[in-house]
């Protein structure tokens, strides 16, 4: 049950680390099951934005529903409508392979 603790990141203890570092240590790495990313919500101007560690930055107007994908301050890809949940995670996982 440690193990499983450990490598689901449910536990803390001194040996759930230990378990983790050992995994690492050995080629584990660690899974995200959605992209890694620094999100700010500005609810004044009705925007979020999504910056990814390779610098692409996904940008949700609220007010006009638009999506767009910038990089190196280009804009790659926009959408002007609404969009599911599943496709927005879509664009996210493509945003991050950028």
């Amino acid at each position: 049950m440690n193990v499983w603790r450990a490598l689901n990141f449910t536990s803390e203890s001194d040996e759930c680390c230990r378990i983790r570092r050992a995994a690492i240590e050995k080629g584990g790495r660690v899974m995200n099951w959605l992209p890694e990313c620094e999100t700010i919500h500005c609810t004044a101007d009705g925007l979020m934005c999504q910056t990814f560690a390779n610098g692409v930055v996904i940008v949700v107007d609220w007010a006009d529903r638009t999506v767009t994908v910038c990089r190196k301050g280009k804009v790659v890809r926009e959408v002007k409508c609404s969009i599911s949940l599943e496709e927005f995670h879509e664009l996210q996982a493509w945003a991050e392979d950028l």
